[in-house]
C-alpha cells in the first residue's frame, strides 16, 4: 500500500469523522445551528477528496471539477457558519464572489484543459482569499468569548499555509497529468497541509461550540422557568453593570418594582397551577412591553423588576401604567375564572450617584405606598423623601 494511497484516504476519513462529530454535537444542542453547517462543510471536504479515489483517473474532466467544487463549497459553507454564529445570516457578497471565481476557474482548468496543477493553484488561491477575508471580518466583530480571539489567527494561518502550498506547487513545476500528479510528493504535501488545516479549524469550531454551550447553560440556569425573566441574582448583576455604564455615559435609568396583588389568594382559591399561569402571563407582558436595552427580572415569588435604560421617572411611570393596564385586562378566565389579576408598582429614577441598593429601596418605598393606597396603581418616587402618584 503506497504512501500516496494512505494519505489520499486519510483526508476524507478525517473529514467525515469531523462531520459526524459535529452532527452528533448539533443533534445534542440543536440551538447551536451553526454546528450543523460545519458538519455539512466537513462532509463536503470528505466528498471532495473521496471522489478522486472513486472516479477513474481517466475521467479527469469530471474528477477535477468535482473536487474543486466540493472543496470550495465546503469553505463557503464554513465561512457562512462562522458569520451565522454572530447573527449575520445573509451570505457575504465578497465571499460569494471569491467562491464563484474560484469554482468557475477550477472547472475551466479541470473540465476543459484537464490540468491538475492549474486546478490546485486556482482552487488554493480562492480558498486562501476566502479564509483571509473571513478572518478579517471576524476580527472586526465584537468577540463573544475569549475563543473568538483565537479563530481569526487560525484562519489567517490557514490562508497563509494555502498560499505557501501554491508557491510550492509553482516552484516544483509539477506535471499536468493527474496520475503522475497523484503519485508525486506534491500530492502528499497537499493532503498533509489540508489535514492540518481541517484539524486546526475543527479545533477552533469545537472550542467555540463548547464555549457557547457552556454559556447558554449558564444563562439558562439564571432564567426563571415560569416567567422567562432573569432570576434575582442575574438581574442584580445585570443592573449593577447597567448603572456603572450609565454613570460613565451620563444616561438616565429608572427602576420599576411590581408586586402582584393578593397573589396568595389566587393560589389558595384556584391552585398553584393557576398561580403559575399568572406568573407566565406577567412575564410575557413585561417582555412584550420592554425594549431590548431594558433588564427584566423575577426577584421574588410574585415580585418583578424592570430596569429601564435611558428613561427618566416620567418615562418609567408611563411604562408602569402600561404594564398595570395590560395585566388587569389580561384574559386569565381559563385559570382564575372571573377574578381580575392586578399588580402594584413602585417607580424611581437613579440620581446618578446612589447605589443600586439605594435605587431599589426608593422604588420599594413607592411600591409600599401603592400597596397601601388601594393597590392596582403606580407610585413614583421623585426623590428620597417624596412619593408622587
Amino acid at each position: 500500500m503506497s504512501a500516496q494511497f494512505v494519505v489520499g484516504i486519510l483526508t476524507p476519513a478525517i473529514s467525515f469523522s469531523f462531520a459526524l462529530v459535529f452532527y452528533v454535537f448539533w443533534h445534542k444542542r440543536p440551538d447551536l445551528h451553526y454546528v450543523k453547517q460545519f458538519a455539512i462543510s466537513y462532509l463536503l471536504v470528505g466528498l471532495s477528496f473521496a471522489q478522486t479515489s472513486i472516479i477513474p483517473a481517466s475521467h479527469i474532466a469530471v474528477s477535477l471539477p468535482l473536487s474543486a467544487g466540493f472543496g470550495l463549497l465546503s469553505i463557503l459553507v464554513s465561512c457562512n457558519a462562522f458569520l451565522f454564529r454572530h447573527n449575520i445570516k445573509k451570505t457575504d457578497k465578497l465571499l460569494t464572489l471569491f467562491w464563484v471565481l474560484g469554482t468557475v476557474g477550477a472547472f475551466i482548468a479541470g473540465g476543459i484543459y484537464e490540468n491538475a496543477t492549474y486546478v490546485a493553484i486556482i482552487g488554493g488561491t480562492a480558498a486562501s482569499l476566502l479564509f483571509f477575508t473571513l478572518g478579517y471580518k471576524l476580527q472586526r466583530l465584537k468577540p463573544k468569548s475569549l475563543v473568538d480571539e483565537y479563530v481569526p489567527k487560525v484562519l489567517f494561518g490557514t490562508a497563509s499555509a494555502i498560499f505557501i502550498q501554491n508557491a510550492y506547487i509553482i516552484f516544483k513545476n509539477p506535471v499536468v497529468d493527474l496520475n503522475t500528479f497523484m503519485d508525486s510528493t506534491i500530492w502528499i504535501t497537499l493532503n498533509m497541509i489540508i489535514i492540518m488545516q481541517c484539524c486546526a479549524v475543527a479545533v477552533a469550531v469545537a472550542m467555540i461550540a463548547v464555549t457557547d454551550s457552556m454559556t447558554i447553560a449558564s444563562d439558562q440556569a439564571m432564567i426563571d422557568e415560569l416567567s422567562g425573566l432573569q432570576r434575582r441574582e442575574r438581574f442584580e448583576e445585570s443592573t449593577l453593570e447597567a448603572i456603572d455604564k450609565a454613570r460613565r455615559g451620563g444616561v438616565p435609568v429608572s427602576l420599576i418594582i411590581c408586586d402582584l396583588d393578593h397573589f396568595k389568594s389566587i393560589n389558595d382559591t384556584y391552585g398553584h397551577l393557576a398561580g403559575d399561569e399568572v406568573i407566565k402571563k406577567i412575564g410575557h407582558i413585561m417582555q412584550a412591553t420592554a425594549r431590548s436595552t431594558d433588564i427584566l427580572g423575577r426577584i421574588g415569588g410574585e415580585e418583578f423588576a424592570l430596569l429601564l435604560w435611558n428613561a427618566d421617572a416620567n418615562g418609567a411611570n408611563l411604562v408602569a401604567h402600561q404594564l398595570r393596564s395590560a395585566l388587569s385586562q389580561a384574559d386569565l378566565f381559563e385559570f382564575i375564572e372571573d377574578t381580575k389579576c392586578t399588580a402594584s408598582f413602585g417607580v424611581s429614577q437613579w440620581n446618578g450617584k446612589d447605589t443600586y441598593r439605594d435605587l431599589f429601596a426608593l422604588s420599594d418605598k413607592a411600591l409600599y405606598l401603592a400597596k397601601h393606597s388601594g393597590r392596582d396603581c403606580v407610585k413614583v418616587a421623585q426623590a428620597k423623601t417624596e412619593i408622587a402618584a
